[in-house]
């Protein structure tokens, strides 16, 4: 899985073009294809269940978010500029 979002970039200190994907191991990455900054989330995924635009606590601004099942059965927000990795309180299988 990859898919090319814009979202702030830490490092680069605007909006760049990021690759988000799946790393060999199973966890979800963001890379920014100007800098090379690559976050990663906190979990391995199991499965890709879309993306928004939404707040990030950690950013305190608005980024784009990756929304995936953890293999543990946890829904998952990770924030595709700071890594910032927000799980659900209860699993959903």
């Amino acid at each position: 899985m990859e898919q090319n979002v814009s979202t702030h970039c830490r490092n680069c200190g605007e909006q760049q073009p990021h690759e988000v994907y799946l790393a060999s191991n199973g966890y979800v990455h963001s890379l920014c294809t100007v800098c090379g900054k690559d976050v990663y989330g906190a979990t391995p995924v199991e499965e890709i269940a879309g993306g928004a635009v939404r707040a990030c606590a950690r950013e305190k601004a608005d980024r784009y978010h990756v929304k995936y099942l953890s293999k543990t059965g946890y829904i998952h927000w990770f924030c595709a500029t700071c890594g910032n990795d927000v799980r659900g309180a209860s699993p959903v299988r």
